[in-house]
């Protein structure tokens, strides 16, 4: 039923669909057959370049942070236990979760397994931050290891703006901004070995992390600034409004 509805009602002439990654934009093209004329992709809600300035990477311990909702889709227990893999090894690193549990989805992890991760030294647990801008200025890498798709997840943006090289999923909305080996790293989803291996050598790479981090910034300027945002946005009023 919803797809003869978005079918039917999308294909009129003063109808547009905006969408935030190619994934859903083949999705609605291919498979519910919307004509390609009604779909316009706007690559995520912008980042504000103001707030999100690019920072040096600190040379002191490096540092890993997930942020996101507390929820397993998210990769939180790879994270977790490549976290501790890491550690066992002797890698000497942080990882850091910053977020809250969502209490009213189904997966959201208790407060009280956070704490015990924090206890046991394995993560860091921030909890809710509302300084990301701060946050993400202490890490060397930000990884957001999801198994579901996204529309384009803000934290990564907000990472690349701030100079950070981001580590995400072969998933809708996160594969799109990963130009491969340039500005982050792929991996496969649910996959700890990939998660571990690319965790190890960014961490362990300084000089790496910071080249990386100014291609993630020039992406974000060309692309993803809340102006690029803004003006696709308007533009399509404007065209439908003069209909």
């Amino acid at each position: 039923i919803l797809r003869l509805l978005l079918r039917y009602t999308c294909n009129g002439i003063n109808c547009r669909v905006i969408l935030q990654n190619s994934h859903d934009l083949y999705v609605l093209q291919r498979k519910i057959k919307i004509k390609r004329n009604n779909l316009t992709l706007i690559p995520g809600s912008g980042v504000d370049l103001d707030k999100y300035v690019k920072t040096e990477i600190s040379e002191s311990t490096p540092v890993a942070i997930l942020a996101s909702r507390m929820i397993w889709d998210k990769g939180v227990g790879e994270f977790v236990r490549v976290a501790k893999r890491l550690k066992s090894e002797g890698f000497h690193a942080r990882f850091v979760l910053v977020g809250m549990p969502d209490y009213e989805n189904p997966f959201s992890i208790s407060e009280s397994q956070l704490q015990n991760w924090n206890d046991e030294g394995w993560v860091e647990w921030w909890g809710f931050r509302a300084d990301m801008p701060k946050v993400i200025a202490k890490a060397w890498v930000v990884c957001l290891p999801t198994y579901y798709g996204e529309g384009v997840p803000k934290v990564l943006l907000e990472a690349m703006a701030s100079g950070r090289p981001i580590i995400t999923t072969e998933m809708p909305g996160c594969q799109d901004l990963v130009r491969l080996n340039r500005n982050g790293l792929l991996v496969v989803p649910r996959d700890e070995e990939s998660l571990l291996d690319s965790l190890r050598g960014l961490l362990s790479d300084l000089p790496l992390c910071k080249r990386m981090g100014k291609v993630g910034r020039k992406i974000v300027e060309t692309e993803y600034t809340v102006g690029h945002v803004s003006e696709a946005t308007l533009s399509i009023y404007k065209e439908l409004l003069e209909i």
